[in-house]
């Protein structure tokens, strides 16, 4: 996944969107990926991702664990 510069939603928006839809199609999870990965295959820097978890966190969907990672909550 590459951000579309010529998109009109944030690249953090357009992160956010695609991690988003992975979790759900049950690609990713229970953990995601390193922030330095998705950063890279983003094409974004790593305070872009750390803005994109942000959201997800914020809708409930993921959350993270200091000194572990970010992990999708057990919807249900």
């Amino acid at each position: 996944m590459r951000v579309d510069e010529s998109s009109p939603r944030w690249p953090y928006q357009q992160v956010a969107d695609h991690l988003r839809e992975r979790i759900r199609s049950g690609e990713l999870g229970p953990k995601l990926p390193p922030i330095s990965e998705i950063a890279d295959e983003a094409g974004v820097t790593h305070m872009t991702v750390k803005r994109a978890l942000q959201v997800l966190k914020d809708e409930g969907l993921v959350h993270g664990e200091p000194g572990r990672g970010v992990f999708v909550r057990q919807q249900g």
